[in-house]
Protein backbone atom coordinates (compact mmCIF):
# COMPACT_ATOMS: atom_id res chain seq x y z
CA UNK A 1 0.00 0.00 0.00
CA UNK A 2 2.78 2.20 1.23
CA UNK A 3 4.67 1.47 -2.31
CA UNK A 4 1.10 2.32 -4.53
CA UNK A 5 0.98 5.49 -2.03
CA UNK A 6 4.60 6.71 -2.82
CA UNK A 7 4.66 5.96 -6.62
CA UNK A 8 1.07 8.04 -6.76
CA UNK A 9 3.15 10.83 -5.48
CA UNK A 10 5.67 10.64 -7.92
CA UNK A 11 4.10 10.43 -10.64
CA UNK A 12 2.29 13.16 -8.89
CA UNK A 13 5.11 15.38 -8.68
CA UNK A 14 6.95 14.80 -12.34
CA UNK A 15 3.62 15.72 -13.40
CA UNK A 16 3.86 18.57 -11.65
CA UNK A 17 7.25 19.52 -12.56
CA UNK A 18 6.56 18.95 -16.28
CA UNK A 19 3.18 21.43 -15.75
CA UNK A 20 5.15 24.18 -14.02
CA UNK A 21 8.27 24.06 -16.68
CA UNK A 22 5.22 24.31 -19.83
CA UNK A 23 3.81 27.04 -18.09
CA UNK A 24 7.12 28.79 -17.98
CA UNK A 25 8.25 28.32 -20.76
CA UNK A 26 5.01 29.85 -21.79
CA UNK A 27 5.47 32.62 -19.60
CA UNK A 28 8.38 33.38 -21.21
CA UNK A 29 7.14 32.82 -24.87
CA UNK A 30 4.34 35.47 -24.01
CA UNK A 31 6.37 38.35 -22.72
CA UNK A 32 8.91 37.68 -25.83
CA UNK A 33 5.51 38.13 -27.72
CA UNK A 34 4.31 41.14 -25.44
CA UNK A 35 7.80 43.00 -26.36
CA UNK A 36 7.18 42.48 -30.24
CA UNK A 37 3.52 43.49 -30.22
CA UNK A 38 5.13 46.92 -28.39
CA UNK A 39 7.83 47.56 -31.31
CA UNK A 40 5.27 46.75 -33.76
CA UNK A 41 2.50 49.53 -31.73
CA UNK A 42 5.70 51.63 -31.76
CA UNK A 43 6.73 51.60 -35.31
CA UNK A 44 3.25 51.69 -36.90
CA UNK A 45 0.86 53.30 -34.14
CA UNK A 46 -1.79 50.70 -35.65
CA UNK A 47 -2.06 48.24 -32.06
CA UNK A 48 -5.63 47.85 -32.94
CA UNK A 49 -5.09 46.93 -36.53
CA UNK A 50 -2.30 44.19 -35.22
CA UNK A 51 -2.99 40.46 -35.03
CA UNK A 52 -0.37 37.81 -34.42
CA UNK A 53 -0.60 34.85 -36.47
CA UNK A 54 2.33 32.47 -36.12
CA UNK A 55 5.42 32.79 -33.57
CA UNK A 56 8.07 30.70 -33.99
CA UNK A 57 11.66 30.22 -31.84
CA UNK A 58 14.41 29.87 -34.26
CA UNK A 59 16.37 27.34 -33.03
CA UNK A 60 18.88 24.48 -34.66
CA UNK A 61 16.01 22.18 -34.39
CA UNK A 62 13.58 24.44 -36.34
CA UNK A 63 16.37 25.04 -38.90
CA UNK A 64 17.07 21.37 -39.16
CA UNK A 65 13.44 21.33 -40.76
CA UNK A 66 15.15 23.22 -43.91
CA UNK A 67 16.10 19.63 -46.33
CA UNK A 68 18.00 21.50 -48.28
CA UNK A 69 19.52 23.33 -45.19
CA UNK A 70 19.99 20.19 -43.27
CA UNK A 71 22.00 18.38 -46.35
CA UNK A 72 24.24 21.11 -47.22
CA UNK A 73 25.56 21.16 -43.44
CA UNK A 74 25.83 17.79 -44.41
CA UNK A 75 28.16 18.16 -47.19
CA UNK A 76 30.25 21.05 -45.26
CA UNK A 77 30.83 18.34 -42.66
CA UNK A 78 32.03 15.74 -44.64
CA UNK A 79 34.10 18.05 -46.70
CA UNK A 80 35.94 19.10 -43.55
CA UNK A 81 36.30 15.07 -42.41
CA UNK A 82 37.90 14.92 -46.14
CA UNK A 83 40.55 17.64 -45.34
CA UNK A 84 41.57 16.74 -41.82
CA UNK A 85 41.84 12.96 -43.10
CA UNK A 86 44.35 14.28 -45.63
CA UNK A 87 46.23 16.12 -43.51
CA UNK A 88 46.73 12.97 -40.88
CA UNK A 89 47.51 11.12 -43.78
CA UNK A 90 50.41 13.30 -44.39
CA UNK A 91 51.02 13.67 -40.71
CA UNK A 92 50.84 17.01 -41.15
CA UNK A 93 47.46 17.65 -38.30
CA UNK A 94 48.55 19.13 -35.05
CA UNK A 95 47.49 17.24 -32.20
CA UNK A 96 45.96 20.33 -30.39
CA UNK A 97 43.48 20.77 -32.89
CA UNK A 98 42.10 17.43 -32.56
CA UNK A 99 39.51 18.63 -29.76
CA UNK A 100 38.29 21.38 -31.57
CA UNK A 101 37.51 18.71 -34.40
CA UNK A 102 35.82 16.99 -32.66
CA UNK A 103 32.86 19.62 -31.96
CA UNK A 104 31.94 19.03 -35.41
CA UNK A 105 30.83 15.39 -35.97
CA UNK A 106 27.47 16.33 -36.72
CA UNK A 107 27.41 20.57 -37.89
CA UNK A 108 24.61 22.36 -36.08
CA UNK A 109 23.61 25.59 -38.39
CA UNK A 110 24.52 27.46 -35.12
CA UNK A 111 27.96 25.91 -35.13
CA UNK A 112 29.27 27.19 -38.38
CA UNK A 113 30.81 30.20 -37.64
CA UNK A 114 32.97 28.36 -35.39
CA UNK A 115 33.06 25.79 -38.34
CA UNK A 116 34.47 28.57 -40.56
CA UNK A 117 37.56 29.03 -38.31
CA UNK A 118 38.82 25.81 -38.10
CA UNK A 119 37.91 25.42 -42.22
CA UNK A 120 40.23 28.35 -42.07
CA UNK A 121 43.07 26.50 -40.75
CA UNK A 122 42.69 23.42 -42.69
CA UNK A 123 43.15 25.46 -46.04
CA UNK A 124 46.10 27.30 -44.38
CA UNK A 125 47.70 23.88 -43.53
CA UNK A 126 46.83 22.62 -46.89
CA UNK A 127 47.63 25.34 -49.21
CA UNK A 128 51.58 24.41 -48.31
CA UNK A 129 51.28 20.88 -49.97
CA UNK A 130 51.20 19.28 -53.28
CA UNK A 131 47.87 18.24 -52.77
CA UNK A 132 45.53 20.83 -55.30
CA UNK A 133 44.20 18.16 -57.60
CA UNK A 134 42.48 16.47 -54.66
CA UNK A 135 41.52 19.23 -53.04
CA UNK A 136 40.02 21.15 -56.09
CA UNK A 137 36.14 18.76 -55.90
CA UNK A 138 36.21 19.43 -52.11
CA UNK A 139 36.58 22.87 -52.62
CA UNK A 140 33.74 23.12 -55.14
CA UNK A 141 31.30 21.10 -53.38
CA UNK A 142 32.08 22.99 -50.07
CA UNK A 143 31.80 26.38 -51.97
CA UNK A 144 28.79 24.86 -53.41
CA UNK A 145 27.23 24.02 -49.93
CA UNK A 146 28.40 27.52 -48.36
CA UNK A 147 26.45 29.70 -50.91
CA UNK A 148 23.15 28.13 -49.82
CA UNK A 149 23.83 27.67 -45.73
CA UNK A 150 24.61 31.62 -46.54
CA UNK A 151 21.69 32.55 -48.13
CA UNK A 152 19.46 29.95 -46.44
CA UNK A 153 20.64 31.75 -42.94
CA UNK A 154 20.68 35.36 -43.89
CA UNK A 155 17.15 35.04 -45.16
CA UNK A 156 16.38 35.29 -41.30
CA UNK A 157 18.79 37.77 -40.59
CA UNK A 158 21.33 35.19 -39.56
CA UNK A 159 25.04 35.63 -39.79
CA UNK A 160 27.38 32.71 -40.96
CA UNK A 161 30.03 34.67 -39.36
CA UNK A 162 28.55 35.23 -36.23
CA UNK A 163 25.29 32.87 -34.84
CA UNK A 164 24.72 31.50 -31.94
CA UNK A 165 21.15 30.28 -30.79
CA UNK A 166 21.76 29.31 -27.33
CA UNK A 167 19.23 32.07 -26.24
CA UNK A 168 22.10 33.16 -23.56
CA UNK A 169 22.40 36.91 -25.30
CA UNK A 170 19.32 37.26 -27.92
CA UNK A 171 16.64 35.09 -29.13
CA UNK A 172 14.85 35.08 -32.72
CA UNK A 173 11.76 34.91 -33.42
CA UNK A 174 10.01 34.15 -36.90
CA UNK A 175 6.52 35.84 -36.45
CA UNK A 176 3.59 36.40 -38.91
CA UNK A 177 1.42 38.71 -38.44
CA UNK A 178 -1.33 41.17 -40.08
CA UNK A 179 -1.27 44.75 -39.78
CA UNK A 180 -4.09 46.62 -41.45
CA UNK A 181 -5.18 43.84 -43.27
CA UNK A 182 -1.84 43.11 -44.52
CA UNK A 183 -0.86 39.66 -43.93
CA UNK A 184 3.70 39.68 -42.90
CA UNK A 185 6.12 37.90 -42.07
CA UNK A 186 9.17 39.46 -40.33
CA UNK A 187 12.42 38.10 -37.83
CA UNK A 188 12.74 39.15 -34.63
CA UNK A 189 16.13 39.18 -32.35
CA UNK A 190 15.14 39.92 -28.57
CA UNK A 191 17.15 40.51 -25.52
CA UNK A 192 16.53 37.27 -23.14
CA UNK A 193 16.46 39.50 -20.18
CA UNK A 194 15.41 43.32 -21.03
CA UNK A 195 13.16 42.04 -23.81
CA UNK A 196 14.03 44.62 -26.12
CA UNK A 197 13.75 44.33 -29.60
CA UNK A 198 17.44 44.14 -31.10
CA UNK A 199 16.65 43.66 -34.54
CA UNK A 200 14.23 43.33 -37.15
CA UNK A 201 13.87 42.43 -40.68
CA UNK A 202 10.81 41.95 -42.76
CA UNK A 203 11.28 38.72 -45.24
CA UNK A 204 7.37 38.12 -46.73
Amino acid sequence: MNKKIFAGLGISLILAIVLFMKVENRTAENEMLDAISWFIYAESGAFDDYDALEFIEITNEMLLQDVQLKAQLAVAEDTLKRKVTLLDHLQKLPESWHKEIGQFQQLLPDQIDDWIKLNAKLNLALSSLDEADRLAPILAMEEKAMDLIEAKLNALNLSVFNIDLSGEESVHYLHRFALDGNEKLSVFEIHPRTKEVISYKEIG
